[in-house]
């Protein structure tokens, strides 16, 4: 799914945190209370890794 700006802004919170997923691993994760992060996920040394690289106010 393309990611754009008006969608972003209007991604509302729902019962379950919940992701917009882009591409490469990129996501932006809205939470149950309306906040908005980036995640990167990626692989280090065969274990699963999360980077949060900016947040949404």
């Amino acid at each position: 799914m393309k990611l754009t700006y008006p969608l972003l802004l209007n991604a509302k919170p729902q019962d379950k945190p919940y992701k917009l997923r882009d591409r490469d691993s990129m996501h932006l994760r809205v939470s149950v209370s309306g906040s908005k992060v980036w995640k990167f996920d990626y692989r280090l040394d065969g274990k699963d890794c999360s980077h949060t690289p900016w947040a949404i106010p």
